[in-house]
């Protein structure tokens, strides 16, 4: 698979958005309820990165999709609404950063649907109709 200018600019705004996730888990400044699902988050952004680099896929785009869009809830329901336990909060740098990164992020992904530049070097989508991948390491 050939790795698109798209498929890397894409990888790299899910990595950021991990390692943004990551630097609020040990900073601190998540709530301990919610550790659990922020370090889930920060494993999805690492698998889907690779996943990216690797040769992107529908997969890949939608897990972007989610990533992001848990991003932006994440950065906007605590400053509007407030979490269980707390007044509603302020809305930090960090905050700030996640939100622009989290819209970023989707806005990629959403963006990137139509192109052609995560089709597999012989150009056929391999969720095509019929389609049935070469075998690999196997003679026959």
């Amino acid at each position: 698979m050939r790795t698109s200018p798209r498929s890397v600019g894409l990888a790299a705004t899910t990595g950021a958005v991990g390692a943004l996730h990551l630097t609020e888990v040990l900073s601190g400044r998540v709530a301990p309820y919610l550790v659990p699902l922020s370090l889930a988050v920060v494993l999805l952004a690492l698998a889907t990165t690779v996943r990216m680099v690797r040769g992107c896929c529908f997969e890949a785009r939608l897990a972007a999709v989610l990533l992001g869009t848990y991003s932006v809830v994440a950065a906007v329901l605590p400053v509007t609404v407030g979490l269980p336990g707390d007044g509603a909060a302020t809305l930090t740098a960090g905050r700030l950063i996640l939100l622009v990164l989290g819209a970023a992020l989707v806005a990629q992904a959403l963006l990137a649907r139509g192109s052609g530049d995560f089709l597999p070097e012989d150009g056929v989508s391999p969720y095509a109709a019929g389609h049935v991948p070469p075998r690999r390491g196997r003679r026959g």
